[in-house]
């Protein structure tokens, strides 16, 4: 494993430890962990509409960004996502699909996945819009 991804893995976990942990007792239930190594996934989290929201208004989204190498990283966005596509290709960056989750009261989920599941992405970030 490189060591960016090594990192990027890293800081999706911490990511949603940050937010689980300023959230506050009452409402981390609603940060849903997800493990399931038979479809592909090692480590995800699934964010509430309220979740979304709070990580839209954090650094996380910019941070993912950043760290998330742009090869390697999938999307499954909303049929009415506003975000840019060209050829049927979608442009879009991690931050970009988290924000305009947050400020249309959507949901994201992102994970780290086994490539041999999805195309060779190592991450994926999944969007619904209400």
């Amino acid at each position: 494993m490189r060591i960016r991804t090594a990192v990027a893995s890293l800081g999706i976990a911490l990511a949603g430890a940050g937010v689980m942990s300023t959230v506050g007792a009452a409402s981390a239930s609603a940060v849903v962990p997800e493990i399931d190594p038979g479809h592909g996934i090692y480590f995800g989290l699934d964010f509430d509409q309220n979740e979304t929201a709070a990580l839209g208004n954090s650094a996380i989204p910019g941070l993912l960004t950043q760290f998330l190498p742009a090869g390697r990283t999938g999307y499954v966005v909303d049929q009415d996502s506003d975000l840019p596509r060209v050829d049927g290709r979608l442009y879009a960056t991690p931050g970009a699909v988290i924000n305009e989750a947050a400020a249309r009261q959507g949901e994201v989920a992102i994970a780290v996945m086994d490539p041999a599941f999805i195309k060779g992405f190592q991450f994926l970030i999944v969007e619904q819009l209400p």
